[in-house]
């Protein structure tokens, strides 16, 4: 109970799927000018914590589908907002798994047509993925499981991994071997391109990477690069690259760097209709310094 001494509890009515269990959503503050917790109560007691928002946030309404699993309605200044948050099994983490945003009705400082339906729409939830649209006596169902799947996320997994190596990148205690071990051990099981870019990306910025690594392990991601169908921010890679030239035969470098450059080139070119390096001027002329151009 020490959770509830500094806030202020809002109780709200709530819609469940777990209503045997005595769980409810709140939004806690310890004043008004505080953020907004958004909290998972058991028994009157607070036992998890899922959302940090601002403090004129309302819980409009909230769907609990299992313990790991729920999905509320936010109303904030301007909007609704849906949100569905899952939690890892492996790291306890609550993350957000999709969302949608309404326009709040007759928000002062719009110009809104009050004869336009929408602005008198209000939204409930009717279970997980579902929601109400209500307009005067009029209600509209919306799937939102339909919406996820055409905008869905990384597998729960790989948002894991991100969140673990942007948590390591930040301690000061960690250095590179730390997100190193989750490369190897981790990233490196999934088929995850920008997985693998964030974790070269923390390991470069954040932990001296290419100062502080063996030619061994430099090797190895040099390895691991080459398996990768494109790479996004290609500057770091020529950074790299530059690097592995300072042990590398120049053959094998300028090899290395245009096997790199056709094969982010064919990628975006099956993508894209605008050319691959229109944009990249510098980074295509260190590209081919590197390729012995």
């Amino acid at each position: 109970m020490k959770f509830f001494t500094c806030f202020t509890i809002l109780t709200l009515s709530v819609s469940t799927g777990l209503a045997q269990t005595k769980r409810s959503l709140h939004f806690t503050n310890s004043s008004p000018l505080e953020r907004n917790l958004l909290i998972l109560v058991a028994d009157s007691i607070a036992i998890d914590t899922i959302l940090e928002t601002t403090s004129h946030d309302l819980l409009i309404d909230s769907y609990i589908k299992s313990e790991n699993q729920v999905s509320v309605i936010i109303l904030s200044i301007e909007h609704y907002w849906y949100y569905q948050f899952h939690k890892s099994d492996i790291y306890q983490l609550w993350t957000l798994d999709s969302l949608a945003q309404w326009s709040k009705p007759g928000y002062p400082g719009y110009l809104k047509n009050p004869n336009n339906p929408d602005f008198r729409a209000k939204y409930a939830l009717q279970d997980f993925h579902t929601v109400i649209k209500i307009i005067d006596d009029t209600s509209f169902v919306m799937n939102l499981q339909a919406q996820k799947s055409e905008n869905a996320q990384p597998p729960m997994h790989e948002r894991e991994l991100h969140y673990v190596i942007d948590q390591l990148s930040e301690d000061p205690q960690k250095d590179w071997r730390a997100i190193d071990s989750v490369f190897r051990n981790q990233v490196v099981l999934t088929p995850s391109n920008s997985l693998r870019h964030f974790t070269f990306l923390m390991l470069v910025r954040k932990k001296e990477f290419l100062e502080r690594a063996d030619e061994i392990t430099l090797e190895y991601y040099a390895q691991q690069f080459e398996l990768m169908e494109y790479h996004y921010n290609i500057k770091f890679y020529i950074m790299f690259m530059h690097k592995l030239s300072s042990f590398w035969p120049p053959e094998r470098t300028a090899q290395y760097a245009r096997n790199f450059y056709e094969k982010n080139t064919n990628y975006w070119n099956t993508k894209h209709t605008s050319a691959y390096w229109v944009d990249q001027e510098k980074e295509l002329e260190e590209l081919r310094q590197l390729m012995g151009q």
